[in-house]
């Protein structure tokens, strides 16, 4: 049987934590009125943004990385269409911060090749699509 070329590039040292990345797109209105509502929100960091965001908890029952931590495991949790907290994690990597159509998109698989997951939770699908999954560089 062929193996899958899906699976050569993935992590094979069993001695390195299991790295797990979950993406959570949500509604517009809710982003919206969560940066109306904090308004010195946007003005903050990619990391402090990303864990306001989490502990408001709007996701609650849904989020799992954070807690993969006490498996031992490396942990990314990212919100793709939170369009502020992604200009800061492109800002802080000296990247262009001008956002084009379908920046959601590209900016999603510049956090998944630089994470390198070993298992990707798409909350949203929406937002991942076979197109996206064929531009990573990490599969």
């Amino acid at each position: 049987m062929k193996k899958s070329s899906r699976t050569t590039n993935m992590t094979t040292d069993t001695s390195a934590p299991l790295r797990v990345m979950q993406t959570i797109s949500t509604y517009t209105n809710f982003i919206n009125h969560f940066y109306a509502y904090n308004p010195k929100m946007a003005s903050l960091g990619y990391k402090d943004q990303n864990e306001a965001l989490l502990n408001y908890g709007f996701f609650a029952p849904h989020i799992i990385a954070p807690y993969t931590k006490e498996m031992g495991c490396a942990h990314e949790l990212t919100f793709p269409n939170a369009e502020h907290m992604q200009r800061a994690w492109l800002k802080e990597r000296g990247m262009s911060t001008n956002l084009q159509t379908g920046w959601e998109a590209d900016v999603l698989r510049m956090h998944i090749d630089e994470f390198k997951p070993d298992i990707l939770y798409v909350f949203s699908p929406y937002t991942f699509n076979s197109a996206l999954r064929d531009r990573l560089n990490h599969q």
